[in-house]
């Protein structure tokens, strides 16, 4: 299947992703980028670029390169385009302490009675969760 118009296809030589490597918080977001690039390093950009995720219960990617991060660990993420891929690596860490005491906060000021008795337990196990 040799193709008579070399113009019809581009001659893809590598895919660079960007970042290549990046940490994310649980349920962040980080939008990817892709730069195909032929043999002489010169920008394709005209190569439909798709994406995919090795572990699609710790991270998801949007047809337009987002990664959402969904659990903690770490997954590969490539982008494709004739036949070449790019891989950047995403790590999840937890949500910090912050984040944790800033849900607590947001829980205890939606229920006035939460803020009772409630709030002293919550707030201990919260803190313990977020320091272990």
């Amino acid at each position: 299947m040799r193709s008579t118009a070399p113009d019809a296809t581009p001659q893809v030589a590598t895919i660079i992703v960007s970042p290549a490597s990046s940490t994310l918080a649980l349920n962040a977001q980080l939008p990817l980028q892709a730069q195909v690039q032929d043999g002489s390093g010169a920008v394709v950009s005209d190569a439909a670029v798709t994406w995919t995720v090795q572990n699609p219960k710790m991270v998801s990617i949007s047809p337009a390169g987002v990664v959402t991060a969904l659990a903690v660990g770490t997954s590969r993420v490539a982008a494709n385009a004739l036949g070449k891929s790019g891989i950047a690596t995403i790590t999840v860490n937890p949500a910090t302490g912050n984040a944790g005491g800033g849900n607590a906060s947001g829980g205890n000021a939606g229920g006035g009675d939460a803020g009772g008795g409630d709030s002293d337990g919550g707030d201990s196990g919260g803190g313990d969760g977020g320091e272990g």
